[in-house]
């Protein structure tokens, strides 16, 4: 990771790694530049994952402009979540994985999803 990308995920930890609002991520998004994308692309995998999971749901509240702008550096990330080793990160990344190009979140796929239906059996045994 270079030094950009080293303080990318600094900034990003003191913006969205507060336990105490676990969902929210809309604070960040005027804060969000093409360029900081970029950066987060480089340290996404070092993020922690409620960090990750906050960024992710924080590209809900982008401006129409701006996602279609970012479109290709926002699926690149989504991507990265997709594929992370935490189930919660890449859930919500198959949630978002449709929303850059329709601005919609994806509620149809996730039957198909192995860490979907992990979690829904885990959740089944729990609840």
């Amino acid at each position: 990771m270079s030094g950009r990308e080293n303080d990318t995920a600094l900034w990003l930890h003191n913006k969205l790694g507060s336990t105490d609002d676990l969902w929210s991520g809309r604070s960040i998004c005027s804060q969000i530049t093409k360029e900081r994308l970029r950066d987060i692309l480089g340290c996404f995998r070092s993020l922690q994952p409620h960090v990750k999971v906050k960024l992710l749901l924080s590209f809900i509240h982008v401006i129409k402009r701006n996602v279609e702008e970012w479109k290709g550096d926002l699926a690149e990330i989504i991507e990265l979540a997709v594929s992370d080793r935490d189930q919660w990160v890449s859930t919500v990344g198959e949630i978002m994985k449709t929303f850059p190009g329709t601005f919609l979140v994806n509620t149809t796929d996730l039957s198909g999803s192995p860490t979907f239906h992990s979690m829904h059996t885990e959740l089944k045994k729990a609840g």
